[in-house]
């Protein structure tokens, strides 16, 4: 199916490039001025950004092939229209159209591969889809400056008929009712009951809390952990001055230890 799926965008996306390089030419010679000209050349990539999410959630309903197709004969259609129009306004609803066929196609595309390819293999199969619409992009506009402008109306003719002719590897290929697989979803969870969350919250509070002293086996220490035969070492870098009521776990006995150690006190 990718592969059909390939054939069918190289297809189109060579048709569409063929007039891709001239058509600001041809604009031109309808009598467009250069603003126009770049609002003309836009308005594709805007319909296409416009059409894709309500047309993705239609697929998600319908199925894939129907917007494929769907997508594609609107992109026929539009290319097609150009070849009769004679006006740079017509030119841009037109080409508005096209965009619109394009994002279409593009976003059916995109989902079917998610469909029914499996995770494992599923970078190789949107890295196969996109690069033959890049090779038909690289293509298109070789072929169409070969042409010129003197045949841009049988180029529109052209890449009407290379739209068409990729709705039928859609056709083969790709089936009415795409297969979905099932999404396992993630289980919720609640962070105040989470007792890692739990644990990482009283430790960040433990160690934010006042000094702690500790006795045990007859042994204290101050908070920056030096023994008792060594607290004036650690003058100056603790920042509290009482040790609060600990107690010995062999005598059950709570005393209280005061510790000087701020030399500014010192007299």
């Amino acid at each position: 199916m990718v592969f059909a799926l390939s054939i069918s965008t190289f297809v189109e996306w060579a048709g569409a490039g063929c007039v891709m390089p001239l058509l600001p030419l041809y604009l031109r010679k309808l009598g467009a001025p250069v603003a126009l000209v770049g609002v003309v050349m836009s308005a594709f990539f805007l319909a296409a950004i416009l059409v894709q999410y309500p047309i993705g959630r239609l697929s998600d309903r319908i199925g894939r092939r129907p917007v494929q197709l769907g997508g594609l004969l609107t992109f026929a259609v539009a290319s097609a229209a150009f070849a009769l129009i004679g006006s740079p306004i017509a030119a841009l609803f037109v080409r508005g159209l096209q965009g619109a066929g394009a994002g279409v196609v593009d976003v059916a595309n995109n989902a079917t591969v998610g469909e029914v390819v499996s995770p494992s293999q599923q970078g190789r199969a949107y890295g196969t889809l996109f690069g033959s619409r890049t090779v038909g992009l690289a293509i298109g506009p070789f072929i169409g400056g070969l042409v010129g402008t003197s045949a841009m109306r049988w180029m529109f003719v052209a890449a009407a008929v290379a739209s068409l002719m990729a709705c039928l590897p859609v056709i083969l290929a790709v089936p009415k009712t795409a297969t979905r697989r099932t999404h396992v979803a993630a289980p919720r969870v609640v962070l105040w009951r989470d007792r890692g969350v739990l644990g990482v919250i009283l430790a960040t509070q433990a160690r934010g809390s006042s000094s702690v002293c500790t006795r045990s086996a007859g042994v204290s220490s101050c908070t920056c952990g030096v023994p008792p035969g060594g607290r004036s070492a650690c003058r100056g870098r603790c920042s509290h001055f009482r040790l609060p009521r600990c107690r010995s776990p062999a005598a059950g006995l709570s005393t209280t230890s005061t510790v000087d150690t701020s030399p500014r006190l010192r007299r």
